[in-house]
């Protein structure tokens, strides 16, 4: 009998539990109308179970900005103030200003033990964004941003930056007229693209995304699996690693090493003073350097050191070298 009892007991337990958790869920699913208010400092906040949004302008005394996003594009435009708006779906979009660092959050919904979103609910990141408003002639100390799967988009910086960071899992970062000390690209499979990046030291490193650096100049060390590299500069110091991504490297001066396992290279340098010096060795690729073809191994020289050392398993290396009026 008591068996039968606890039985019973477990069972309307287990069904009060399950209908809760269904009531829940519609109801989450269905949202609610949202309250709109106006705060102090013209902060504007709007909630809803669904869709939430922040914004806050003329935010003073900023010295470093950083930005982590989850699915929301991340746009920066350039204004008279810092100041940002933010617009989420199934979050609590946050910020803070702490010892001169704006901080501002896109932070997903957490129902707990439950944390995932319901198939046949509307929750298009595609209506998610995160507006950075920023004065284009500020100087940063840090400047980082931070993606999943939503895009970053940076139109320009003229003051300097001591440490600036662009990453994403998915996303594209687009990246234009930014002087910094040390600046960091890194995806997986997103696209990269930069014009006029100005950086003492620059680290990239992608799995499949394509990158594109126009107009570059400074110290470069990235690395790809598949992804190819196409990369424009006046000036350019280099140490490139690639499975089977494509590397094409066109400069004025270079200097570096590029090893690639299956990636074809291609270099096209046009220095104004002297020759380029190089040594190019491959296992089983094509060689044509300066017009000329080898078969396994071309070097300007012998002995060393070179300005350029490519270094390949099976992938083709295409090597042209003119002197421009100085």
């Amino acid at each position: 009998m008591m068996k039968k009892t606890l039985t019973v007991i477990s069972i309307i337990a287990v069904a009060a539990v399950a209908a809760g958790t269904l009531m829940l869920l519609a109801s989450w699913s269905l949202g609610t109308a949202g309250a709109v208010s106006l705060g102090r400092d013209g902060l504007r906040v709007t909630h809803s179970d669904v869709v939430s949004t922040l914004s806050m302008r003329e935010i003073e005394g900023v010295t470093s900005l950083k930005v982590d996003a989850v699915s929301a594009d991340v746009t920066c435009i350039p204004a008279q103030d810092f100041g940002f708006e933010i617009r989420t779906y199934a979050g609590e979009p946050a910020w803070r200003l702490e010892d001169g660092v704006l901080l501002v959050d896109e932070l997903r919904h957490d129902t707990g033990i439950f944390n995932f979103s319901l198939p046949w609910r509307d929750t298009d990141d595609a209506g998610t964004y995160i507006k950075i408003y920023y004065p284009q002639g500020s100087a940063l100390d840090v400047l980082s941003i931070t993606n999943v799967s939503g895009d970053i988009k940076f139109p320009g910086l003229d003051g300097a930056v001591r440490e600036a960071v662009f990453a994403t899992s998915d996303g594209d970062i687009d990246v234009s007229s930014l002087k910094a000390d040390a600046l960091t690209l890194r995806t997986v499979s997103g696209h990269i693209q930069t014009r006029g990046a100005r950086a003492a030291r620059t680290t990239l490193d992608t799995s499949s995304g394509e990158v594109a650096l126009a107009d570059f100049s400074g110290a470069l060390d990235a690395q790809t699996v598949s992804g190819d590299i196409e990369i424009s500069a006046a000036d350019i110091a280099f140490q490139i690693t690639s499975a089977s991504g494509d590397v094409d490297v066109a400069a004025e001066t270079l200097s570096g090493r590029i090893s690639a396992v299956s990636g074809n290279v291609g270099v096209a340098a046009a220095p104004r003073e002297g020759d380029l010096s190089y040594s190019v060795r491959t296992v089983s690729g094509a060689i044509v350097a300066d017009g000329r073809r080898f078969s396994r191994f071309a070097q300007s020289a012998q002995g060393g050191p070179y300005d350029l050392d490519i270094d390949t398993t099976s992938g083709n290396v295409l090597l042209t070298c003119e002197a421009t009026p100085g």
